[in-house]
């Protein structure tokens, strides 16, 4: 993992917890959420570029105290100075001794000139080595103490040198970059005078550009250099000008390339040409211009709806490492960025602030629907949130809506009522009606995850409301939707039916294909409640696929947990363990507590079937108090599998047993319980005889529950009441049972029940 594009230490132990797949946050819960989830594998980390957020090392030792399995390989121009730390210099290419005679084959031996001779021929063609050039290769390959990015440089001068005059042209020696410099390793003041003679060949023009475009982080394109950087230069063709900077190797083309192209700057190139840039007095107006760019773009990609809304979410998530900047720059502390060089033309301005906050605020909704590290948005908000100036701003309410709705979504629903409700004050006092029918949409999630459902319904009409005076109809869309929620959370499930399916039409009315994905996901938990599995599957199928086309990483979380459910309730366990872990994975990317929660009791429900009893019901336990802590409700196509897995469990072990292990599963914290779950999920289990102490898998559990009810004697009508599901469900159930069994009347149904023991399990 690269942190050169960082800057800021406190957004490193994020980006860890990001690359090891685990949920995005910092300090404590990161070290127990790697530890629960590498478990006992053996996992090599590489960060490189460590030495400019130094501060950050403090949570290496600590990681690898808790993980014993974890290597750390850190890359850095200076120690960590760590007790762990074991130092490795990184030796230079091979290169031959300038006073001994060579053959011509054995010099080509030599790391350093095979480097060379790549690099050259790349610039013009055919380059070889010949009689009259060899000692001039040599004595350049060690007059650059085989430091490869060096000779890189030194090898693109060969467009317009011969090896030769290459060599005379670097006998002088170049200047150093800085007074400090002379403190720099030899190796290190040998890269920055290569860097800066190439920076001196160029032409005054091309120098500028290439120190404004060290403001760039992770990469540009050529839209955007030509926006930032060129402005100020009329009649300078921007693909013209970066091609003479590709030409020195001083950019490259990035493997990101799309139909902008895109270009990067190696991490020494881009600090040399900081501190340049520095020098010229030009870092603040360029900084700012950069911001300038960075913030049209989330403007525009706000505003965007349909197929453009997926390219612009595209695009931002492409140029992160470019917000990161802009934010870093704008909210940096000046006790912690002092530096003589940059002196007054880097003050602050109060501009600065307040274009922070609006950034935050604009990109509220990527950050949501579409970011992988939320943890890391939150902070970018709160900070900016605290150091903006306290004004009535369309900013400050758009940075509050967008805190409370990834609180929200992480589940902090108190703190994310609060910012959402300060939100909805301000947008009154501003008179913003769009801004308040979004603070109202949010405010209603926050009630329903809360199960004030009636609230739920009265925040999600009033902005439904909004939005028709608005004239809004793409805003009102999810809404129906949402209502559809409430109904079905309250059991009004022909009424959820319309407003789901009202939704659809809408959908493809206007062409919004997140919320299409989400209605014909909701469809699918009307399927699977009624017990048509077969229709569940393919809605939810069809959901999966519209959530990947937009990149909604909840969506498609989402879906993978249900069609696992789904294979579950079909008898295919082991394709549901595969959806719900690789749900599971993603709802930790994302920190969605909500969805780890759904996870954790659908490998809760896996684990009946085939883990110690015990450990079971510390699952059934940790998940009660995990589901308590949280206030959210467990969804109806998930509820009543849930308690029938948890009466199974019960039913396996006396009741103080039970109760024993299920309060000693309630002390474990959600990493925890996830850890075990996961471990338990795919653990056969035998009884004493070594067969099997469950009924044939073939049944899901509620199909099982069908079945025992059958062989008592009920009848549809009555197992539906048992049941609390309808007469036409209880019917699916027993047709899909009947299909599975390849049995083909009730009466043959109750045989096998009683076979099997069914019909003498409690329920």
């Amino acid at each position: 993992m690269s942190l050169a594009p960082i800057s800021d230490a406190q957004l490193v132990p994020g980006l860890i917890a990001a690359a090891l797949d685990i949920a995005d946050t910092t300090g404590t819960d990161l070290i127990a959420g790697t530890a629960a989830a590498m478990g006992t594998r053996s996992v090599l980390l590489v960060l490189d570029n460590f030495e400019h957020v130094l501060a950050a090392g403090q949570v290496i030792p600590e990681l690898l105290a808790a993980c014993p399995g974890l290597a750390v390989l850190a890359t850095s121009r200076t120690p960590l100075r760590l007790s762990s730390e074991y130092l490795l210099p990184v030796p230079t290419l091979s290169v031959p001794d300038r006073h001994h005679a060579y053959a011509r084959e054995e010099i080509e031996q030599y790391e350093a000139v095979q480097l060379f001779l790549s690099r050259a021929r790349a610039a013009c063609g055919e380059f070889a080595l010949t009689d009259g050039n060899t000692a001039s290769v040599i004595d350049i390959c060690s007059k650059l103490n085989g430091l490869p990015l060096a000779i890189e440089l030194a090898a693109a001068r060969l467009r317009m040198l011969a090896p030769e005059a290459l060599l005379e042209r670097m006998q002088p020696g170049l200047p150093l970059l800085s007074s400090s410099a002379q403190d720099v390793p030899t190796r290190l003041r040998t890269m920055r005078d290569a860097v800066a003679w190439s920076y001196d060949l160029l032409s005054p023009d091309q120098q500028v550009l290439l120190r404004r475009l060290s403001v760039f982080a992770g990469g540009f394109s050529l839209t955007a250099a030509e926006h930032v950087c060129l402005d100020d230069m009329p009649g300078t063709d921007a693909l013209e000008a970066l091609s003479a900077l590709f030409d020195h190797s001083l950019i490259r083309r990035s493997d990101q390339d799309g139909a902008d192209p895109r270009f990067e700057m190696l991490y020494v190139v881009r600090e040399f040409a900081l501190e340049q840039l520095i020098r010229a007095g030009e870092e603040a107006p360029m900084r700012r211009a950069h911001a300038r760019y960075f913030r049209r773009l989330a403007d525009q990609a706000a505003l965007a709806r349909g197929a453009d809304q997926e390219r612009m979410h595209a695009l931002i998530a492409l140029e992160m490492n470019n917000i990161r900047a802009v934010l870093a720059w704008a909210l940096r502390d000046s006790r912690e960025t002092e530096d003589p060089r940059r002196g007054l033309a880097a003050a602050w301005e109060p501009q600065d602030l307040d274009d922070a906050l609006d950034l935050c605020g604009t990109l509220w909704f990527f950050w949501l629907h579409y970011s992988t590290t939320p943890g890391e948005a939150r902070l970018w908000l709160t900070r900016a949130l605290e150091v903006a100036p306290v004004r009535v701003s369309v900013a400050r309410a758009r940075a509050l809506l967008g805190l409370g709705a990834l609180e929200w979504r992480q589940g902090d629903y108190a703190p994310a009522h609060l910012h959402l409700d300060e939100s909805a004050a301000l947008f009154t006092q501003l008179d913003d009606l769009r801004g308040l029918a979004d603070a109202f949409h949010l405010v209603g999630h926050v009630l329903f995850e809360g199960r004030d459902h009636a609230g739920a319904r009265v925040f999600y009409e009033r902005s439904l409301d909004a939005h028709t005076r608005l004239n809004d109809p793409v805003g009102g869309v999810p809404l129906v939707g949402d209502l559809g929620m409430v109904g079905y959370h309250t059991g009004d499930y022909a009424s959820a039916r319309r407003q789901f399916e009202a939704c659809l039409r809408l959908c493809r009315e206007h062409g919004v294909r997140d919320h299409e994905a989400d209605s014909f996901n909701r469809l699918g938990d009307l399927a699977r409640l009624e017990g048509d599995l077969d229709a569940a599957q393919r809605l939810y199928s069809e959901s999966l696929s519209l959530w990947r086309n937009v990149h909604g990483l909840p969506g498609i979380a989402s879906c993978l947990h249900k069609l696992g459910q789904t294979a579950r309730a079909r008898g295919d366990f082991a394709e549901g363990r595969r959806l719900i872990l690789e749900s599971l994975n993603i709802q930790r990317d994302i920190s969605n507590k909500q969805g780890l929660l759904e996870c954790l009791l659908a490998l809760a429900g896996l684990a009946v079937e085939t883990a110690p009893p015990e450990q079971v019901a510390e699952l059934f336990g940790a998940s009660e108090a995990a589901y308590e802590a949280l206030g959210a409700p467990i969804a109806p196509a998930d509820l009543a599998d849930s308690e029938h897995d948890r009466a199974r469990a019960a039913a396996a072990l006396p009741e103080r047993t039970w109760r024993v292990a299920r309060e000693r599963g309630r002390g474990r914290s959600l990493v925890e319980a996830l850890a075990l779950a996961e471990s338990l999920a795919d653990t056969p289990r035998t009884d004493e005889t070594g067969g099997r102490t469950d009924v044939p898998s073939k049944l899901s559990p509620r199909e099982v529950e069908v079945v025992r009810l059958l062989a008592r004697g009920l009848s549809n009508r009555e197992i539906a009441a048992n049941l609390t599901i309808s007469e036409k469900t209880a019917s699916n159930h027993l047709e899909h049972i009947m299909t599975k069994l390849d049995l083909r009347s009730r009466a043959q149904v109750a045989v096998w029940a009683v076979r099997h023991g069914v019909s003498s399990q409690q329920s």
